[in-house]
């Protein structure tokens, strides 16, 4: 047999190939991720991917691994540096160190990537903060400034997606209070990172970062979608009559408005009189 014929003999793979043949990949595709049940009972993460399809446990190291006998490489640095004098380590993190905390990074970043899909926001929101955390640790301790702008540089991009999946949360609850400030609090954030980041302020006329204005139309949109009080409707009415020049209209809306807001106000001193 010539190295041509073996090379058109059939491969046995075990069946991978009509697995990943039931569950194809690509913009056609159904969603990329799933919850499974192994065979011990165990509810595992699958993320379909291009060459294959990843498994994760849906909590610790996505892995399953215990480095250092911790749940992740994070956790161990962490009890290290509680240990440490001041709370700081005494020593700096390697390149081989921050190469090993880059692959957890990736770990991590595949498992939020599968929780997204599913639509799991506190999933999103554990994963997306560990990667925060990593980011923090190593930008704090790194030997070599270039390797720890390989960690600082995902900062905007995983600060959107926990603002994301913490806003979800919000929403979900109603608390919309809860959403204005977390919003407010990244957009602050993510300023003083660029301001940080870059020695030079934009032109003028040049647009803002992408994340950026990704964080301010989440404002944008928690603010449309936060229900309004009377005085809030009747105040955004009154704008918009001045700008359509319905000076009457806007009168109108105005005596209501002021009705509104001395509605219930006593005259006296708020105390219950004797009868």
């Amino acid at each position: 047999m010539n190295d041509n014929d073996k090379r058109t003999e059939p491969e046995r793979d075990g069946g991978l190939t009509e697995f990943l043949s039931a569950w194809p990949y690509g913009a056609e595709a159904a969603c990329p991720a799933r919850w499974v049940v192994t065979p011990s009972g165990r509810k595992m993460l699958q993320l379909r991917i291009d060459i294959g399809v990843l498994q994760m446990a849906p909590d610790g190291r996505p892995d399953g691994t215990l480095p250092h006998g911790m749940d992740s490489l994070l956790a161990h640095y962490i009890a290290e540096e509680q240990r440490s004098p001041d709370n700081v380590l005494p020593y700096k993190l390697s390149a081989e160190a921050c190469a090993e905390l880059q692959a957890e990074v990736t770990q991590y970043y595949q498992r939020l990537t599968a929780y997204r899909e599913l639509e799991d926001a506190l999933g999103v929101v554990n994963d997306s903060g560990h990667i925060l955390d990593l980011i923090d640790l190593v930008g704090e301790y790194a030997e070599d400034d270039d390797v720890a702008w390989q960690f600082t540089q995902l900062y905007p991009q995983m600060l959107v997606l926990n603002t994301r999946g913490r806003v979800d949360l919000c929403r979900r609850a109603g608390d919309y209070a809860a959403e204005k400030s977390i919003v407010e609090l990244s957009i602050s954030d993510l300023e003083t990172y660029y301001r940080e980041q870059y020695d030079s302020p934009p032109a003028p006329d040049a647009p803002p970062p992408k994340e950026l204005e990704e964080l301010r139309e989440l404002q944008g949109e928690g603010d449309k979608q936060r229900p309004r009080s009377e005085a809030e409707a009747l105040s955004e009415e009154i704008d918009a009559a001045l700008k359509a020049e319905n000076y009457e209209r806007a009168a109108s809306l105005r005596d209501q408005l002021n009705r509104l807001r001395n509605r219930g106000k006593g005259k006296g001193k708020g105390r219950l009189q004797d009868s």
